[in-house]
């Protein structure tokens, strides 16, 4: 019995230490394929994004163009959701924030914030934006 119990525990702790490694997948420094570079970072247990370096200037809204810029806030590590949408299917670890929309230059700063998701698989991260239709960016992951 006494062995049946340590193996439990030993089971329980590694799903813990697991599902800790699995929320801090998103931390750290993203470029997305226009050459933009965004950094994720975590307060508490909230994650939120700015911009890192701007390569690519034409490919964000004019109020998005300098370094530290909000890209995400208030997204939380929710493991288990499944996307529709563009990436539809793709089970998501962090919700329930908002993601700057991916293509938002005509947009004004007050309405171009939507719904967020994220998506982390091995060193490509999937940030999506919602609201009626759903828009992503993919990022490669910094070493």
């Amino acid at each position: 019995m006494k062995k049946l119990s340590l193996l439990a525990a030993v089971v329980l702790a590694a799903q813990t230490a697991s599902a800790a490694v699995d929320a801090n997948a998103i931390l750290g420094m993203w470029k997305a394929e226009n050459g933009n570079v965004i950094r994720i970072a975590k307060n508490g247990d909230v994650y939120s994004g700015t911009l890192e370096q701007l390569v690519n200037p034409d490919a964000v809204h004019k109020d998005l163009r300098s370094p530290g810029a909000s890209i995400m806030r208030g997204m939380k590590f929710k493991p288990g959701l499944t996307s529709s949408g563009a990436l539809a299917g793709k089970e998501y670890g962090w919700s329930g924030g908002q993601v700057v929309k991916a293509n938002s230059k005509k947009a004004s700063i007050e309405n171009e914030w939507y719904d967020g998701y994220a998506y982390v698989e091995g060193r490509t991260l999937y940030l999506q934006g919602c609201y009626g239709l759903c828009d992503h960016k993919v990022y490669t992951k910094v070493d």
